[in-house]
């Protein structure tokens, strides 16, 4: 199976450049990283998955910052 990458083009990048500046993206961003370390959580406590030593202070950072 040939798998293909999808690379942004310039304006692309800009466009997502400005999107991330407006009050939606940046909410849509935290909503995103929400999602991302929720699942990582899970998938170590049932899965057994072992992230890499960045990933994982990451995600005890990520724990600290949301129960404030």
């Amino acid at each position: 199976m040939m798998v293909e990458y999808w690379h942004g083009s310039e304006r692309d990048k800009k466009r997502l450049a400005a999107y991330l500046t407006t009050k939606e993206g940046q909410r849509n961003v935290k909503r995103w990283h929400d999602q991302m370390f929720r699942a990582m959580g899970w998938r170590i406590e049932h899965e057994g998955f072992v992230p890499s030593p960045e990933s994982l202070k990451e995600l005890e950072e990520w724990r600290k910052n949301r129960d404030k």
